[in-house]
C-alpha cells in the first residue's frame, strides 16, 4: 500500500483501519492491534482477535474494567487515577497522528 497523507476530513471515516502495535501484559509481547475509526467510537481489534470498543473516556476491555477507572473516596475526591489500556491508547495515537498528519499507514 503506498503512503497515503491522511486529512482532518478523514478522522470519522470508517474505512480508515490502522495497525498500532501494543505491548500485552498478559502475553509479555508486543502485538499489533487494528483501529477501525467509527465515528464517536473505534473498534480495537487485538492480536487475539478479540474486538473492543473505545471511547473517549472508556473500553471494554477487562483492563479497563479493573485498572482504568478513577477511583474515588466518599467525598468524590479522586484517591487513585486510572491507568489508560492500550485499546486506549492506541486509538489516541491514531487520532493524534491523523491529526498531525505526519503519520502514514
Amino acid at each position: 500500500m503506498k503512503n497515503k497523507k491522511i486529512t482532518n476530513k478523514e478522522v470519522v471515516n470508517p474505512k480508515i483501519v490502522t495497525k498500532v502495535e501494543g505491548y500485552s501484559k498478559t502475553r509479555e509481547q508486543k502485538e499489533n492491534l487494528t483501529v477501525r475509526m467509527k465515528g464517536t467510537f473505534a473498534e480495537v481489534r487485538s492480536a487475539s482477535k478479540k474486538k473492543y470498543i473505545v471511547t473517549k473516556e472508556s473500553c471494554t476491555c477487562q483492563d479497563h474494567f479493573y485498572r482504568g477507572q478513577d477511583q474515588y473516596d466518599s467525598f468524590g475526591n479522586i484517591i487513585k487515577e486510572g491507568t489508560v489500556c492500550r485499546h486506549r491508547k492506541a486509538v489516541a495515537d491514531t487520532i493524534n497522528a491523523m491529526r498531525s498528519g505526519v503519520k502514514y499507514w
